[in-house]
């Protein structure tokens, strides 16, 4: 019985001096991953960089208007002209060889074209707009862009958007149309280079 005795707590020793060794080499484990782990402090920040170029926005956007102009043809389309740039696109140019009508695309592109025209009549009057691709001789589509109908002595207003990819060369103008040949048109239009 004393032998039992003596060999159970042999075997009692043993075991616990395995545990204790096992936890002592994970405490050492332990104590290294948290020695890798530690980030070494560091000094103040430094003072902020340069200021970076501006967004490609600012560089790609334009904008045009245009005195009123009378369309006298009857149910013809007549480019129209943009005497006043507001700002200059990258990638565009205008006036055209002192042509005020076109635009020309020196960059090629995916670009956002909106407008708004206000139109007048003295008479009973349709009015359509079109953006004219003078490079193909077609018109860009959806065409025509707007219809309005403009009452006798009234104003309405044609505007929009459109999505046109165009290669580099490429030249355009918009386009109005009047079934009476009586109408006062006043243009605005902007362009914006959204893609490659």
């Amino acid at each position: 019985m004393l032998k039992k005795i003596a060999t159970i707590t042999f075997c009692t020793l043993l075991a616990t001096s395995h545990v204790h060794a096992w936890e002592d080499q994970e405490a050492c484990l332990g104590k290294e991953l948290q020695a890798k782990a530690r980030i070494k402090p560091t000094g103040p920040p430094g003072p902020p960089g340069p200021q970076g170029p501006p967004g490609n926005l600012i560089s790609n956007y334009g904008a045009a208007y245009g005195e009123p102009q009378n369309i006298f043809a009857k149910n013809s389309y007549l480019a129209v002209e943009f005497g006043h740039e507001q700002t200059y696109p990258v990638g565009v140019v205008h006036p055209v060889e002192g042509n005020l009508t076109r635009f020309e695309v020196t960059n090629s592109g995916i670009f956002h074209i909106g407008w708004s025209f206000t139109a007048s009549s003295s008479v009973d009057d349709v009015v359509s707009i079109a953006l004219f691709n003078i490079s193909t001789l077609s018109s860009v589509q959806p065409s025509p862009l707007g219809i309005a109908t403009v009452g006798r002595n009234t104003t309405q207003i044609l505007s929009g958007q459109t999505i046109a990819a165009f290669p580099e060369g490429t030249v355009f103008e918009f386009q109005v149309c009047s079934q009476q040949g009586n109408t006062l048109i006043t243009p605005k239009m902007t362009i914006i280079r959204i893609a490659q």
